[in-house]
């Protein structure tokens, strides 16, 4: 069984505000029928399909409990949102369409076709902030 998280729901949406449309069926035909798979961090899976002759679905999930957990990968005022279940925060920074997507670690940066960045995925999101944090406190003992 396949489960979407409340975070790949979003997802969906957020990828569709910038004209690039996946349906719960394209990810679960990328979990099950991917062109390639690749481990990832943390007992995570990166299962990869093509979707058309410009686009790469690339899926991270997870199995737990026999289960399979989705967590999907690919002008307005700035929307954030973080999914506590998954560990992931988003900031959209524009509705502005996407072209593409690059993977950063810790993050997914989704780029306009001149290469704006429109939406941020921060995995592990509690991880990454804890090293912000730590990063400031030591520059504070440091000086600025």
């Amino acid at each position: 069984m396949i489960v979407f998280s409340r975070h790949a729901k979003e997802k969906f949406k957020v990828l569709a505000r910038h004209g690039l449309s996946i349906s719960e069926s394209e990810v679960k035909e990328a979990i099950t029928e991917p062109d390639s798979v690749e481990t990832g961090k943390k007992s995570r899976f990166i299962a990869q399909k093509a979707i058309d002759e410009r686009h790469v679905l690339r899926v991270i999930y997870e199995k737990k409990e026999n289960k399979i957990h989705s967590i999907p990968r690919g002008g307005g005022d700035m929307r954030i949102s973080y999914d506590k279940e998954v560990d992931v925060l988003m900031v959209e920074f524009s509705e502005e369409k996407i072209e593409y997507a690059e993977e950063m670690d810790p993050m997914i940066v989704h780029f306009t076709s001149e290469g704006k960045p429109v939406l941020v995925e921060i995995l592990d999101a509690s991880e990454f902030m804890a090293e912000v944090e730590r990063v400031l406190k030591e520059r504070g003992q440091k000086g600025r």
